[in-house]
């Protein structure tokens, strides 16, 4: 069973090595774009970890890699050919990477997201059809269009586990 932690700097190379296998893999699936070389940087896990907002599913190994922290995402501001559906404080999920050798690792992901924050955001490239695919599976709905710090754009996802203000006040049918 896998279970998720915080990263800790001595896996640093581990990670890294899975950041390398998913590019890999991203590239062999139609989606050679969206991390280019030097993203992420070891520059960027070594500030994520140290933070506490960077995540690892070990089972007998790491399985997993994720980045999440609650707060404002700079890239998320302004949203274009769509809206966000709530306008409130969201968790956010970054770079998800799984091994691949245990099915339904991004589930898990969202899954321990949705129990640290119950309104969550996240983006990914428009090629990259696995995420697209397990993002909507878990019940994420597209809201739109980001922009990125290099300039591209990104698909814009968001979910919540909170009832909306209508359903609070209308009583059910």
């Amino acid at each position: 069973m896998v279970q998720i932690r915080k990263a800790k700097m001595e896996e640093l190379e581990q990670i890294l090595a899975l950041f390398t296998q998913a590019k890999e893999f991203m590239a062999k699936n139609g989606n050679p774009t969206q991390w280019p070389k030097n993203y992420p940087s070891e520059e960027m896990i070594r500030k994520d970890i140290a933070e506490g907002n960077f995540y690892v599913g070990v089972e007998a190994e790491i399985e997993l890699l994720f980045h999440f922290h609650v707060g404002e995402e700079p890239n998320y501001k302004e949203i274009y050919k769509g809206a966000w559906h709530r306008n409130e404080a969201y968790g956010v999920i970054h770079r998800v990477v799984s091994s691949g050798k245990i099915p339904g690792l991004a589930q898990l992901c969202f899954q321990f997201c949705k129990e640290q924050h119950p309104y969550l955001r996240i983006d990914t490239h428009e090629n990259n059809q696995v995420m697209q695919r397990a993002i909507q599976r878990f019940g994420f709905q597209y809201c739109g269009e980001v922009i990125v710090g290099d300039g591209t754009k990104r698909l814009a996802y968001d979910y919540s586990n909170l009832p909306n203000f209508f359903e609070i006040l209308l009583p059910p049918y």
